[in-house]
C-alpha cells in the first residue's frame, strides 16, 4: 500500500499506550482515514478532541474509518501527554515524523488554524487518487462538518467543501453589508451632528 503521508516504511503509534504499528497494517482494510491536526496548547483542539473520541468510539467499526492524528504540539512530551489525557485508541504520527507533514501539508491544503480534519477515502482500484497516494481527498472541512453533523450521519461529509465554502461566501456577504451598513449610519449620524452645530 502506497503511504498516505509520502513515506516509506512508516510507523504509526496506536492510542494512548503508542505502541508502534506500520501504516500499511494499521490502515489494511480501512475505507476512510481521518487526519487530525491538533494540540493540546489549542483550547478549541481540547474541545473538540472528546467529541472525536466519542464518534470514533461509536462510529469507526461501523463507518469503517480510522483516525491519525499529526500534532503540533511544542515537544514530544506535550504530545505524549495530550495523548494520554483526552485522545482514543486512534493513530498518531510520531512526533518528528509529524512536524515534517505539518509543514508540507499546511502548504498543499492552504489551511492555518486548528482543529482541523481531513478525510480520505481509499481511491477504488485503478484510480490513484488526486494525491497518487492510492488515497483521494474528500473533504478538508471534516472538523465543521461535524459541527453540522455530529452524529456522523452524513459522514464522510461528500459535500462538506461545497457546503462550509457557501457558508463563507453568505458570511463574507453579510459582513459587507453590515460594514456599509455601518458606513452609511455614521455618515448620516455626522451629518445630523454638523447641521445641529451649525443651527447652534
Amino acid at each position: 500500500m502506497v503511504s498516505l503521508f509520502d513515506k516509506p516504511a512508516l510507523t504509526l503509534l496506536r492510542g494512548q499506550s503508542l505502541t508502534p504499528i506500520p501504516e500499511n497494517k494499521a490502515l489494511e482494510g480501512k475505507k476512510y482515514v481521518l487526519v487530525y491536526f491538533s494540540a493540546q496548547w489549542c483550547p478549541p483542539c481540547r474541545v473538540f478532541t472528546p467529541e472525536l473520541r466519542t464518534f470514533y468510539e461509536k462510529s469507526h467499526k461501523e463507518k469503517n474509518f480510522e483516525v491519525v492524528f499529526v500534532s503540533l504540539d511544542q515537544t514530544a512530551g506535550g504530545m505524549r501527554a495530550y495523548m494520554e489525557s483526552a485522545h482514543g485508541d486512534w493513530l498518531a504520527l510520531p512526533f518528528d515524523e509529524a512536524k515534517g507533514v505539518e509543514k508540507a501539508w499546511m502548504a498543499r491544503y492552504c489551511f492555518r488554524g486548528i482543529p482541523t480534519l481531513m478525510v480520505f477515502e481509499k481511491a477504488p482500484a485503478g484510480e490513484a487518487g488526486e494525491d497518487k497516494k492510492g488515497w483521494k481527498l474528500v473533504t478538508q472541512y471534516g472538523r465543521e462538518m461535524f459541527d453540522e453533523d455530529p452524529t456522523g450521519k452524513e459522514f464522510p461529509w461528500p459535500s462538506g467543501d461545497a457546503v462550509i465554502r457557501e457558508h463563507y461566501r453568505v458570511l463574507r456577504r453579510n459582513i459587507t453589508f453590515v460594514v456599509l451598513f455601518s458606513v452609511a449610519l455614521g455618515l448620516w449620524l455626522f451629518r445630523l451632528y454638523v447641521n445641529a452645530v451649525s443651527r447652534s
